[in-house]
């Protein structure tokens, strides 16, 4: 079986969601769901496959936190896949995951919460 080496070249939110109403001191299980999908380039030559993938974070009533992000990410698949799904999926959920916890936590810091989310 073909080892790949895939990297994440660029990442960038295009949409996201929030709704926070939980006090500093109150501790609440989050559940994290995530889904994705991978558009494969049009050149079969091209290294490249843009996924977007969506995150939703919730509290289990949903009415304390409630956080919906989508973001499209690119990554470079070496050697060249001839399925780019079969590999992203296999290769990169971690990434993507982590890349997708990662901003939406620096983003709630910078509103002024002090929530971890981890």
């Amino acid at each position: 079986m073909t080892e790949f080496e895939v990297k994440l070249v660029q990442s960038k939110i295009v949409d996201l969601s929030m709704n926070i109403a939980i006090e500093e001191s109150t501790a609440v299980n989050i559940e994290a769901t995530f889904s994705a999908s991978v558009y494969e380039p049009k050149d079969d030559t091209d290294p490249t496959a843009m996924v977007k993938a969506t995150c939703e974070l919730t509290d289990s009533t949903k009415k304390l936190l409630r956080i919906e992000c989508t973001a499209e990410m690119v990554f470079e698949i070496n050697p060249v896949p001839e399925n780019y799904a079969d590999v992203l999926s296999k290769y990169s959920r971690d990434t993507i995951q982590k890349d997708m916890m990662d901003k939406i936590s620096n983003i709630v810091r910078a509103m002024g919460h002090n929530l971890a989310i981890s």
